[in-house]
């Protein structure tokens, strides 16, 4: 990965780069526009919308699938979903799977699905308070995000209570 890359991943990771309406909004929970017709859907359902992103994740195959609350610990979205594809096919699946589900839930990512650096095996859906992080094997080693993110609490997405 070059450094224009490295530098795309870290900022989508970290939430670089949102602009100031983006993470007041994501830190309140409400709904925001991009003004190119892609609304995101936040509010009370985006925990509910990660537990089932990443049970539909680890049905399709997705490996080492994690649900992380960030909102104590970020201004720009409350939780993360974590999960690893076994390639770039894997992972593309997995993508047009989740575009499913999102669209189903009227949920329209500000990115559309933009892929970090290309073909770099790492796709990044970012819905507002949720960011959904689907990533190749080295990439989630090289990353780290549970590390770098570890104040967020881990949720479980099998619970009934949740």
């Amino acid at each position: 990965m070059d450094a224009g890359s490295s530098k795309a991943a870290h900022a989508a990771a970290t939430g670089e780069g949102r602009s100031a309406v983006d993470s007041r909004d994501a830190a309140l929970g409400t709904s925001t526009s991009t003004g190119e017709g892609r609304e995101v859907s936040a509010g009370s359902d985006s925990r509910e919308t990660a537990l089932e992103a990443a049970r539909l994740i680890h049905e399709h195959k997705g490996e080492d699938t994690v649900v992380l609350d960030i909102s104590g610990a970020s201004s720009f979205a409350d939780y993360f979903v974590i999960s690893t594809a076994r390639s770039s096919a894997h992972l593309s699946g997995l993508h047009r799977e989740l575009q499913v589900l999102l669209r189903g839930r009227g949920i329209r990512p500000l990115n559309a699905g933009h892929k970090i650096g290309g073909e770099s095996g790492w796709l990044l859906l970012d819905c507002g308070d949720l960011v959904i992080h689907l990533m190749e094997k080295e990439q989630r080693e090289f990353y780290d995000l549970e590390r770098l993110w570890f104040k967020a609490e881990r949720i479980s997405y099998w619970s009934k209570s949740s």
